[in-house]
């Protein structure tokens, strides 16, 4: 442990960090000793951000780990330059292991291809229900509630104090987000109606 008495959420957070950390390689050791397993791809990721407060859309709240080690099949490296959601995992397993399944019915796409401009998806289903969108430079959210919308340009504005969609200022990048909305609509009901594969 870190801190043995922890009096803050930053301290407990570091804990938790620090203990997963210690603890992966027993995990790896243990994978190593299973023959059967060495051609295992292993994923790492998270459910929700550092802030999992319930309370809006921020970066905070959205941005998790993606970990995925193949060992002697995967290089390593970093995926940058565009976006991604866990709707991109099952696409992205397909397509590590070459597996020829024909037309499917997931939303995503392998984080090592497919449409660079097709944007990321997220949905908080907390504080009046917000769904929203992001790529490289813009991040747009509109809670379902009110239809408040929100747009932030994430390269000039980083900390998401701006909204673009009040002033005006960004309709091109709007537009495009608003023109995504069914598609998001679209993979919740196909979500709530369980009809992701047969």
């Amino acid at each position: 442990m870190l801190y043995r008495k922890p009096v803050s959420l930053r301290q407990k957070y570091a804990n938790s960090l620090h203990l997963t950390d210690r603890h992966l390689p027993v995990f790896f050791e243990e994978l190593r000793k299973r023959p059967y397993l060495d051609n295992a791809l292993v994923i790492i990721t998270g459910d929700h951000g550092v802030e999992a407060n319930e309370v809006g859309f921020y970066e905070e709240s959205f941005r998790t780990p993606l970990l995925m080690i193949r060992e002697g099949r995967l290089r390593p490296g970093r995926i940058g330059g565009s976006v991604h959601s866990q709707m991109d995992i099952a696409p992205t397993i397909l397509d590590l292991l070459r597996l020829d399944v024909g037309l499917h019915p997931f939303q995503g796409a392998s984080v090592f291809g497919g449409d660079p401009h097709r944007p990321a998806i997220f949905i908080q289903s907390y504080a009046g229900v917000y769904v929203g969108m992001a790529k490289p430079a813009y991040k747009y959210a509109r809670r379902l509630s009110t239809g408040e919308e929100f747009l932030f340009c994430l390269k000039d504005d980083p900390g998401e104090e701006r909204n673009l969609a009040a002033t005006g200022q960004a309709d091109e990048p709007l537009a495009f987000f608003r023109g995504c909305l069914p598609y998001v609509f679209l993979n919740q009901q196909l979500i709530e109606r369980n009809r992701i594969w047969k």
